[in-house]
């Protein structure tokens, strides 16, 4: 377990700084280009990795998962580059034919940056699946943040060129962060066996229905959103989104780094072990996302107000659904790293097979209802019957529950809400200053009350050590 403290502890520092600068980055663009080209933009990566999920095939868990195995790292690399390569060859042919309908969704002539831009991801998705699956998840992190500053900076550098100076920054992080990824993981091509592209294809297309699933849930809401409404709407829910996002990363930290380990357990039959560190993960993994759903219904209209811009203040009640289904997706997170380094993504599939289409028939009919929270609340109840349908499949296969330092964390959290609602209240916040104070009120009372928990004591020394 403390290897996998160690490992989740890196990874939650190098995301934590990359969700930093992405969080003040966010609040500048949109402050300087409104909500309509920011709209814009967040359409157009979101489509970005619509299609990068397309010409992937769900080979990124069957990468990691069979690189951990202690197969043939650079045979399974290799043989995982070939397939990619194969299906993103046919679907560059297909934007290109369909390349009219594309710009006239996205309102800007974009198609050349989308082609660029899938070869690039590629070759990063390759080298973070590298690393990972060798155990240096810590390392694949610092390639995120590597890459989410070295784009800020060239955005903010060319950011008189507005949608497209951002369209440009974002290639030029791509750029870079391969770079230095091939520096660090040192990837070497081999020449595969039939039976490595076997095996991926055999995990991948179980895979493939698993991604598929967060696929829809992560973009299908801002995709939908810029279509139906506008793309200042898109905007607007794109802001929130990534509000919500930077308060995940503890959870990812951790469902991150348990599922080589989880892998090469399951190589093993050691169920007992496994079972260990799934409770104990599963209890801090919303560690960070519980009590900032309880701060952003204190303070979410004034983060959107002061922080953001008169633009985007109607955003609260989006951001409230938000945070509370990053709560939830937290913990959801876990299981599902859990069932699949159990070698069971069948089970993970058929979960998803059914709450993606419960997703898009949810999304699309609220939005037409209630507008923009409609996707929030969409995205809410997916992850909701997910988590649970992943749990009792889970249950079935392991002695687990969920349990232990998440009643301390509801407790904490409630009684920050009380005191920083009780300020927001009785006081005029108007300021960022203001603002900051109170935030950091909020997070001191949270932080202090979880200290008078033995687990989080415990826990703590062993990130420590």
């Amino acid at each position: 377990m403390i290897k996998i403290a160690r490992a989740s502890a890196g990874w939650f520092v190098a995301n934590l700084l990359s969700s930093v600068i992405n969080f003040l980055a966010i609040i500048y663009f949109s402050r300087t280009q409104g909500a309509s080209t920011i709209g814009t933009y967040f359409m157009f990566f979101s489509a970005l990795m619509v299609l990068n999920f397309l010409s992937n095939g769900g080979l990124s868990s069957a990468t990691i998962k069979r690189i951990s195995e202690g197969k043939d790292k650079y045979r399974i690399l290799t043989a995982s580059l070939l397939i990619r390569s194969g299906i993103l060859f046919v679907l560059c042919i297909l934007i290109v034919a369909f390349r009219g309908p594309l710009q006239s969704y996205l309102k800007a002539d974009v198609t050349i940056y989308i082609l660029g831009f899938l070869f690039l991801l590629q070759f990063t998705d390759l080298v973070r699946e590298f690393l990972q699956g060798t155990y240096r998840v810590a390392l694949s992190a610092f390639i995120d943040f590597f890459q989410q500053l070295t784009k800020i900076l060239s955005q903010l550098a060319l950011l008189g060129h507005g949608l497209y100076g951002l369209i440009w920054g974002l290639g030029i992080g791509f750029i870079l962060s391969i770079c230095l990824g091939v520096m660090i993981a040192r990837p070497k091509l081999k020449l595969p066996h039939i039976e490595d592209y076997s095996s991926l294809i055999f995990f991948s297309k179980y895979s493939y229905g698993t991604n598929l699933g967060g696929l829809v849930y992560e973009w299908l809401g801002i995709l939908a959103v810029g279509y139906f409404l506008s793309n200042s709407e898109a905007g607007i829910y794109g802001v929130c989104w990534s509000i919500s996002a930077a308060f995940l990363i503890f959870g990812q930290a951790i469902s991150s780094s348990i599922f080589p380990e989880i892998s090469s357990l399951a190589a093993g039959n050691n169920d007992d072990e496994i079972a260990t560190i799934f409770n104990k993960a599963v209890s801090y993994g919303p560690f960070i996302a519980l009590p900032g759903f309880f701060g952003a219904l204190a303070l979410g209209k004034y983060i959107l107000q002061i922080l953001y811009g008169s633009d985007f203040a109607s955003g609260f009640d989006i951001l409230v659904v938000l945070m509370a289904t990053r709560v939830i997706q937290s913990v959801q997170g876990v299981i599902v790293r859990t069932i699949e380094g159990l070698n069971r993504p069948d089970i993970v599939f058929k979960v998803n097979a059914g709450t993606t289409v419960l997703n898009i028939v949810s999304a699309l009919s609220l939005i037409a209802v209630l507008g923009a929270v409609g996707a929030a609340l969409s995205a809410f109840v997916t992850i909701l019957v997910s988590m649970i349908w992943n749990l009792r499949a889970l249950q079935k296969l392991l002695h687990v529950g969920i349990k232990g330092a998440i009643v301390h964390e509801l407790a904490a959290s409630i009684v920050m809400y009380a005191v920083i609602s009780f300020i927001a209240y009785y006081s005029s916040i108007k300021s960022v200053s203001e603002l900051m104070i109170v935030v950091a009120i909020g997070a001191g009372i949270y932080l202090a009350i979880m200290a008078f928990c033995t687990e989080s004591r415990q826990a703590f020394r062993n990130l420590m050590r």
